[in-house]
């Protein structure tokens, strides 16, 4: 029986190894992902979504909102969501030890804990707060039908919220989706974000 040669054993071993060593040369660059992508969210700047979509996104990202409406295609519509997102939406903050990764091919497959969260100082700037997002829901609203209906859920939840919950309102929240590689930086081709139903308040404290 004729045996394999130890350099054909060696060039066997290191092909199937290659996968493990390509994963563990990408994960450096994708974490930076993560980290600019929190970088982004802590600051809220709404001038910066311009070079936040460039720098983060592919071309033809999708985005799933946790909105009923944010449903996105094309880095133009993702980047007028990420600035409607730090304007007017919750704190965000990513558990990158939690990061789980898989990789298909040329793609990343990623999923991710995280909090979305607000503190507010007193009462009277937490319904200011609730008036604003009653108003941004208005506006967006053309049928009064829907506008009322909009008006009395909404008050209702945030007066909950407010009344019963207290002025440290936080959710935990997941993120996933997919990473690939244009032009030699991993970028975000698919991103979901997505609250854990039912929802409920945590007590822990920002990670």
């Amino acid at each position: 029986m004729k045996t394999n040669s130890p350099y054909k054993l060696l060039a066997i071993s290191f092909l199937l190894l290659l996968p493990c060593f390509s994963f563990a040369q990408d994960i450096p660059a994708i974490k930076k992902v993560f980290r600019d992508f929190q970088a982004g969210y802590s600051k809220r700047d709404t001038t910066m979504t311009e070079s936040f979509g460039n720098h983060l996104f592919a071309k033809d990202i999708f985005v799933l909102g946790t909105g009923s409406e944010e449903w996105v295609s094309g880095i133009s519509a993702a980047k007028n969501l990420i600035k409607n997102d730090w304007a007017y939406w919750l704190n965000l903050s990513i558990d990158t030890t939690k990061l789980n990764l898989q990789k298909a091919g040329n793609v990343y497959l990623f999923a991710m804990a995280g909090t979305a969260y607000l503190q507010f100082p007193n009462k009277e700037i937490a319904y200011g707060y609730g008036m604003g997002q009653i108003n941004n829901i208005l506006k967006k609203e053309t049928d009064n039908r829907l506008k009322l209906l909009a008006l009395a859920q909404e008050s209702s939840n945030l007066i909950n919220e407010i009344e019963k919950g207290g002025l440290d309102v936080r959710y935990q929240i997941r993120l996933t989706g997919t990473l690939i590689l244009q032009n030699g930086q991993w970028v975000f081709q698919q991103l979901v974000y997505s609250f854990p139903y039912p929802m409920q308040r945590e007590t822990a404290g920002v990670k």
